[in-house]
């Protein structure tokens, strides 16, 4: 990550309590280079919703409000999803079966999403879930829960928002939600999740931003250059279809500056991240060319020639990569 230029990442979709230890330990042995914030992925398809609460409550001081950790390494909050209820059966049957990084593969239905939110939001837990199977659903759900227990000055997210009807994105607002988008969906659009489809209406960056909606582009590992992910948002490439998904109506700086800085509100780091000034955090790269003058072709391969992390040089490019 670092020799692709990447100085933070925000792990949404959640890590198992095995991989936060893993993580702990990296970093205690000083040899994490990327800034890591990390909710913990919730087994709701192994267990019922009385082991959840358990987990939630043992867990909840490590997690709840702006989580624990410091600058380096932050745990906070949980992820959910709503995944096909088939798959999420077989997986679940398998616990602890560490895959996707340590997400569990969910699929909660409404009730339940519910019960187990109220209890989140009680325990000042952030919520974050997948929408890429069914916005409408989750909406439903925080909707609901936030009538029990307010949540729009929580910052909860939606992670991959593929699709958004005007409606919708008004909800989200007035929800007080962080959106997550990942333009590189878009590279292979025939397999994921119909983009091939809504092509223009899919992946709705600009409709999220005029909608006064705060957003984090995602790269998703696929693949997980943030270069690859801002040539996406302006390119919308479809690699299938040889062909643009719509056109992004996005300027460059603006791009640069969504896939650079805006998702720090994410990680409740705006006011100390994203600037080159005094008092801010020193995270910047040096890139071998210019992103907002070169082609726009270029962006993506763009060589990363050093990257540093609170002013600490994490990565250098060998002389022969330069």
């Amino acid at each position: 990550y670092s020799a692709a230029g990447t100085t933070a990442a925000y792990e949404g979709h959640g890590v198992t309590p095995p991989l936060i230890e893993a993580y702990r330990e990296v970093h205690a042995a000083g040899e994490l280079t990327v800034r890591m914030q990390i909710p913990l992925s919730l087994p709701t398809a192994a267990f019922d919703n009385r082991k959840i609460a358990e987990l939630l409550y043992h867990w909840s001081n490590v997690l709840a409000g702006r989580g624990s950790g410091d600058g380096m390494l932050r745990f906070e909050g949980v992820c959910v999803d709503v995944g096909d209820a088939q798959t999420a059966q077989v997986i679940g049957q398998h616990y602890p079966y560490e895959q996707w990084a340590g997400h569990f593969y969910q699929s909660l239905p409404h009730e339940r999403f519910v019960e187990l939110g109220i209890l989140a939001a009680e325990l000042g837990l952030r919520l974050n879930c997948l929408v890429c199977y069914d916005l409408e659903r989750v909406l439903r759900a925080y909707e609901a829960i936030a009538e029990r227990a307010p949540i729009q000055e929580r910052r909860w997210v939606i992670i991959h928002v593929i699709d958004a009807t005007p409606a919708q994105l008004r909800r989200i607002k007035q929800l007080g939600l962080v959106a997550t988008v990942t333009p590189n969906f878009m590279y292979m659009a025939s397999d994921r999740f119909g983009l091939d489809r809504l092509r223009g209406r899919g992946v709705p960056i600009r409709e999220l931003i005029d909608a006064g909606i705060p957003i984090a582009l995602s790269s998703d590992n696929v693949p997980h250059s943030m270069l690859f992910t801002l040539w996406q948002a302006l390119s919308r490439w479809d690699n299938d279809s040889k062909s643009k998904l719509g056109e992004s109506r996005l300027g460059r700086e603006e791009a640069l500056r969504i896939a650079t800085t805006s998702g720090h509100y994410l990680t409740w780091e705006e006011e100390r991240r994203g600037a080159l000034q005094v008092g801010s955090a020193a995270d910047f790269v040096v890139l071998a060319q210019d992103p907002l003058a070169c082609a726009e072709e270029r962006i993506k391969d763009i060589r990363v020639e050093r990257a540093f992390v609170e002013g600490r040089e994490v990565y250098a490019a060998k002389p022969d990569q330069t």
